[in-house]
């Protein structure tokens, strides 16, 4: 049920996002980089498409301990209080 949820989320800040011309002429440019404008308009049928094993698939081949970047923030004593 989360994969729905998300699928949503997705696709409505997807809809949502394009209620200008600006907007829309920024995605379009956005799609043409990615590889073709006309992408834009199978983006929705491809995020509805979008199964739990895909996101499993995708996590198991990215999300691998031995490829992790940690940082680690620490704090400098400035002289503001």
């Amino acid at each position: 049920m989360e994969i729905q949820k998300a699928k949503n989320q997705v696709e409505a800040s997807f809809v949502f996002a394009r209620d200008s011309s600006y907007s829309e002429a920024l995605y379009t440019g956005m799609f043409e980089v990615v590889g073709n404008w006309r992408l834009k308009d199978r983006y929705i049928e491809g995020i509805r498409s979008v199964t739990p094993d895909d996101v499993r698939a995708v996590a198991r081949r990215y999300l691998v301990k031995e490829h992790r970047t940690t940082g680690f923030l620490i704090p400098q004593k400035t002289g503001c209080a």
